[in-house]
């Protein structure tokens, strides 16, 4: 059984609001389905190790509650890739970039 922080239940919250309204600011039709790629660039506050995997399992999980894909499996999501950017102490987060692929 996994319970979740108080911490990562109000980031959800906000970061389901941010998502409902990135979906409503493009024309896009919502969830997208088939081949969608996928890159999160994480950008830490700073130089602790940190684990790319679980931090974007997450964002994943949030975009599939959202309702912005079908589903985070391979076969809708067949192309992910994920990086870490510059350490930023002031603006710290997750750039989440979608877009058609084309396998």
């Amino acid at each position: 059984m996994m319970i979740s922080s108080q911490i990562h239940e109000d980031w959800n919250k906000a970061a389901h609001w941010v998502a409902k309204k990135a979906m409503n600011e493009t024309a896009r039709k919502f969830p997208l389905r088939g081949f969608t790629q996928i890159r999160i660039t994480f950008t830490p506050p700073n130089k602790r190790n940190g684990d790319l995997t679980n931090r974007a399992e997450s964002i994943m999980d949030l975009l599939a509650e959202a309702g912005i894909i079908e589903d985070d499996n391979w076969f809708e999501v067949p192309d992910l890739h994920l990086r870490r950017g510059p350490v930023d102490k002031i603006n710290p987060g997750a750039l989440v970039e979608i877009w058609e692929a084309s396998v």
